[in-house]
């Protein structure tokens, strides 16, 4: 596991997570902007911004599970938990993410306009 930021000997923050993290603020940020300049709203924006790093996260998170070490997650399934650790596959946070924010956005006719 590769850290850029250690505090003493058992605090880490992984590289790939801290990538993550400030990837999606700054789109956040991005998103308010842009909300605001196409006359959306605001709140239904923010919304699908939460459901995307919700459901990224954990989609990332079952994928690299299932897909990439399930022989290891079967015999210690609570590790499966310990996400700071490190282990998120890019595909699982694309499709965990697109198809609840489809949903979302279908549901919200207006966020089409």
């Amino acid at each position: 596991m590769y850290s850029l930021i250690r505090i003493g000997p058992h605090i880490s923050i992984p590289t790939y997570f801290l990538v993550i993290a400030l990837s999606y603020c700054v789109s956040v940020y991005w998103v308010s902007i842009r909300s605001k300049k196409m006359q959306l709203s605001t709140k239904d924006m923010m919304d699908l911004c939460l459901i995307i790093m919700i459901c990224g996260f954990v989609g990332g998170r079952l994928f690299h599970v299932i897909y990439e070490q399930p022989e290891f997650y079967l015999k210690r399934p609570l590790q499966a938990l310990k996400f700071w650790y490190g282990g998120f596959v890019f595909y699982g946070g694309v499709i965990g993410s697109a198809i609840p924010a489809y949903l979302f956005i279908k549901k919200k006719k207006k966020l089409l306009n």
